[in-house]
């Protein structure tokens, strides 16, 4: 039996694609206009998502290697 999750419904995608457009569209375009937008492939397994942000961290100086 296929079972389905609330926020899967057809109402929930949309309010999250609403939600997207008015908020978090807009800074991505503020981000990207000041020229400090950092994209990361977010479709790359979890290690390697985790391994791009390290390294694009570290290419803008912003990675403290202390623990």
């Amino acid at each position: 039996k296929l079972e389905s999750r609330e926020d899967t419904t057809p109402e929930a995608v949309e309010t999250r694609l609403k939600v997207y457009h008015s908020l978090t569209e807009p800074l991505v375009g503020f981000y990207k206009d000041k020229g400090i937008l950092i994209k990361i492939n977010g479709e790359q397994g979890i290690a390697e998502v985790f391994e791009e942000i390290l390294t694009k961290l570290k290419e803008y100086g912003l990675h403290n290697e202390e623990k």
